[in-house]
């Protein structure tokens, strides 16, 4: 079985609305539906071929999507608007950002490719005050174990308390996109098993 139809099943099985993937290698946009009518987004790579971005969308939930743009290959989005379930209330518009940083060696070593990608974020994140905003993104970064200087900075309003290890440079590019954009990094405000906290790490850190 390939890869997308193990997509599909996972949405199902997982109970998922939205799965965000990136590393597609994939070059050309398409558009497409799996089994079960789950939509597949794939979009096009204009600058390599290594990275790749896409969503998943559960049929239950395509309905309300209304649009999605690319910005570049490491940065698209969606909106979605759905409806409340008072009458007398509007719908909960709702952007879906999927985006992909370099990774901490490469902020090192160029620094202007990750100021570049933090750019092209900064325009998908900006909404309506009314829109929710959902980033689904693999930032490359360690923000590292919340300190109590962290805490006492106020940053408790951006991390949770079951950050590890310690803070890199891409931890620090990406605290400092939160603070400024009023956004909580969500996974650290859960207890992770250790298999689930980090991939790899690089020769940088």
């Amino acid at each position: 079985m390939d890869k997308q139809h193990l997509l599909a099943q996972d949405c199902v099985r997982y109970n998922l609305d939205v799965i965000r993937l990136q590393e597609t290698k994939v070059r050309q946009f398409s558009d497409s539906r799996l089994p079960g009518n789950h939509r597949l987004l794939l979009f096009d790579q204009k600058d390599g071929y290594h990275g790749g971005l896409g969503f998943l969308i559960n049929t239950r939930v395509n309905h309300y999507f209304r649009s999605f743009h690319q910005i570049s290959d490491r940065v698209v989005y969606m909106d979605f608007f759905v409806p409340s379930k008072s009458a007398c209330k509007p719908p909960c518009k709702l952007r879906i950002v999927n985006c992909y940083s370099p990774t901490n060696p490469k902020t090192i070593l160029n620094p202007a490719a990750t100021d570049q990608f933090y750019r092209e974020l900064y325009v998908a994140v900006d909404v309506p005050t009314r829109y929710e905003l959902w980033i689904l993104g693999d930032f490359n970064a360690k923000l590292g174990k919340r300190s109590d200087q962290d805490y006492n900075s106020g940053l408790h309003k951006n991390l949770g308390r079951y950050g590890v290890g310690r803070r890199n440079e891409n931890g620090e590019r990406l605290l400092n996109f939160l603070v400024f954009n009023n956004l909580f990094a969500a996974n650290t405000a859960f207890h992770h098993s250790s298999r689930h906290i980090t991939s790899r790490t690089g020769g940088f850190v």
